[in-house]
């Protein structure tokens, strides 16, 4: 964070394990191509210490607005170089520094769109807000607005008019049904 040369963006404090976490995108020689997520933490006396963030975060464009949620060990950020639906798209990825990270993950839509969709919160356990310049029929996409993801499971129903599907069944052959399982699979 001393590098006079670089240029720092998007700062995410965050309290782990009694030690204060800065989440942030930095644009500087030694970066893979435009800006890069990073961390560190901070010890006594304002030491600074690199966080070692997963290989496959970082690409040669820019991956910018980095979110670390403690409760779900989740790092949030936005990319324009990892596969998505065009823009920035924002991606996940499950660990905790200083232990095993999983893979990263597109959110998928209806979160990421074609257009640039960033800055990731979490809200609670099903919810979320983002940022995103999407319009509704490709107006002026200069400015952003806040969205919120709501991942709330939705029941589904089904229903089935068995007596429809089975009477020329039954009237032909003169029988009663009195046992059936319906599966339903993906």
């Amino acid at each position: 964070l001393d590098d006079k040369k670089a240029a720092y963006m998007d700062p995410h404090l965050v309290k782990e394990w009694n030690e204060l976490h800065l989440y942030y995108s930095s644009k500087r020689e030694a970066n893979k191509g435009g800006y890069d997520v990073e961390a560190c933490v901070y010890e006594s006396g304002a030491k600074v210490k690199v966080i070692d963030l997963p290989v496959g975060i970082n690409t040669m464009f820019d991956e910018r607005f980095p979110h670390y949620d403690g409760d779900r060990n989740t790092l949030y950020f936005s990319s324009t170089g990892l596969t998505g639906l065009g823009g920035f798209d924002i991606f996940k990825i499950e660990g905790r520094p200083g232990a095993e990270w999983g893979k990263v993950n597109n959110m998928g839509y209806p979160v990421n769109t074609s257009f640039d969709d960033f800055s990731y919160c979490v809200i609670d356990e099903v919810r979320g807000v983002f940022s995103s310049n999407r319009t509704k029929k490709l107006y002026d996409t200069s400015f952003d607005n806040l969205f919120i993801a709501d991942f709330t499971p939705k029941p589904i129903f089904v229903r089935i008019n068995l007596e429809d599907k089975f009477s020329d069944l039954i009237e032909d052959n003169s029988w009663d049904v009195s046992y059936f399982q319906i599966e339903l699979a993906d």
